[in-house]
């Protein structure tokens, strides 16, 4: 659903833009604002691109691996994302203020690790750390973790049965100014910790 209304007063609320001239024609040729009640961006997953991305590691991490872990490091990297997806997404929640993100403090000098990813594990990353309140980095050192208390093994055991892999996830990061409240919400589909309808 959308309305429109009529531009009566030109502005130049573009005059920081390199293409500040071309959106100012643009606007002024519609003369009328468009107003969508639910305004949202969809772009497709290129499922198979994959980029190089950049993730800092504590050098004290890094240290204790041997030289072969190291060569292997990036490899497991990519496989954590999807092998603890299920179990992130419906964990307690890293950090507890809604309205803060935390990063990695602390923890010493971090190492920069670069890991190539496909375009779909990177942002599957990114919508966890959102529902979490942390960085893509911090939460990748925590599937680190994890992975090295052998949760995962744990964790195939307990889904024996149960879907192991969500088709949709949504996260809103949801602000109630009259209740001074702010949250952050992740919902997935399928849910295994909900019934099955009867």
């Amino acid at each position: 659903m959308c309305f429109c209304v009529h531009l009566m007063q030109k502005r130049n609320f573009f005059s920081q833009s390199p293409d500040s001239s071309k959106l100012e024609r643009t606007v002024l040729n519609m003369r009328k604002f468009i107003f969508q009640s639910e305004p949202k961006i969809t772009s497709k997953i290129r499922e198979f691109h994959s980029e190089a991305e950049t993730i800092l590691i504590p050098e004290k991490y890094l240290e204790n691996l041997s030289e072969e872990e190291r060569s292997a490091l990036p490899e497991r990297i990519r496989s954590l994302v999807k092998k603890y997806a299920v179990f992130i997404s419906s964990m307690r929640r890293l950090n507890s203020n809604a309205g803060k993100r935390k990063y990695q403090k602390n923890v010493g000098k971090l190492k920069r690790v670069n890991v190539r990813m496909k375009t779909g594990d990177w942002l599957l990353l990114g919508t966890l750390a959102e529902a979490h309140g942390v960085s893509r980095c911090f939460l990748l050192n925590f599937l680190l973790y994890l992975e090295s208390k052998e949760v995962g093994v744990s964790l195939r055991k307990f889904w024996v049965g149960q879907p192991i892999d969500h088709k949709v996830y949504s996260f809103i990061w949801q602000l109630e100014r009259s209740q001074k409240r702010i949250s952050r919400i992740l919902r997935v589909a399928p849910n295994p910790l909900e019934a099955p309808p009867s």
